[in-house]
């Protein structure tokens, strides 16, 4: 069996040596071929974490050896690179804004093997004193997923974030409601938009009620006005930096129900 991923090298049994063979990408020769670099492995575990090392040496030649790989370093490459094959730009963006904000400062520098179900646990506990039930749930699934990742890898054993619970709401917590606006705020807002550059938003957001990125990614093609229609037809998303979580990136394009809406 091969194991492939696109710029990521493959792992493969060489059966006449009985060894795990690794083979990275990690440049082209002057004739413009591929230039790759191998390395043997008894386990394919030990293999598994080789590849992610070579390829981490690669693109980071500070990298450390595979048995002091942290959360963070694996956490970044993982998003940076596999994680594109399978998740959305919004879902990337809003996994690293969490790992970045809550899951580092705790225990981003530790080894994969070395954080516990407990760590895991104190974090969500410190969590759920400030944050909303959904809000904790979704940073453990956050965390659960860098280790399932992990766990593909064979560079850890299991997952601890099994062996923690999920935060249950309870009829003490309170209910975040945003209140809408009154007739009269309305009407002020209405009133004040007149002859500015902003009248147009503020009248279609307060007479179809659209969201701010349903707003911002409105085209002339998207009006009817023989018919006095507007459609959605797109969203504009703010996406945090890959490179600083608190650096907002807009993208225009995706569909309206599958944008995240984050307003």
């Amino acid at each position: 069996m091969v194991l492939r991923a696109k710029g990521e090298g493959t792992v493969y049994f060489d059966a006449p040596r009985g060894k795990f063979v690794v083979k990275v990408p990690i440049g082209q020769t002057p004739a413009g071929t591929t230039r790759y670099k191998k390395a043997q492995a008894t386990t394919r575990r030990e293999a598994n974490a080789l590849r992610l090392t070579l390829i981490a040496e690669r693109d980071n030649p500070t990298a450390v050896t595979p048995s002091a790989l942290t959360f963070r370093q694996f956490s970044e490459h993982h998003f940076a690179h596999e994680a594109n094959l399978q998740l959305r730009p919004t879902s990337i963006g809003n996994y690293l804004y969490v790992l970045r904000k809550w899951a580092y400062p705790n225990f981003g520098d530790k080894p994969l093997t070395g954080i516990t179900s407990a760590d895991i646990g104190a974090l969500l506990a410190s969590l759920a004193g400030t944050n909303s039930t959904h809000f904790v749930n979704h940073c453990r699934a956050t965390i659960s997923h860098v280790f399932e990742a992990a766990l593909a890898h064979r560079l850890v054993e299991d997952n601890p974030v099994r062996r923690t619970r999920k935060v249950k709401s309870t009829t003490a917590q309170p209910t975040l409601v945003r209140q809408h606006w009154s007739l009269e705020e309305c009407r002020a807002a209405l009133i004040a938009s007149l002859g500015t550059p902003h009248a147009l938003f503020v009248h279609l957001a307060i007479y179809t009620g659209m969201r701010h990125g349903e707003l911002m990614g409105l085209m002339w093609e998207d009006f009817d006005l023989e018919n006095a229609t507007v459609t959605v037809n797109r969203t504009l998303v703010e996406l945090r930096s890959r490179l600083d979580p608190t650096t907002p990136r807009l993208r225009c394009g995706e569909p309206p129900f599958d944008a995240g809406h984050n307003g």
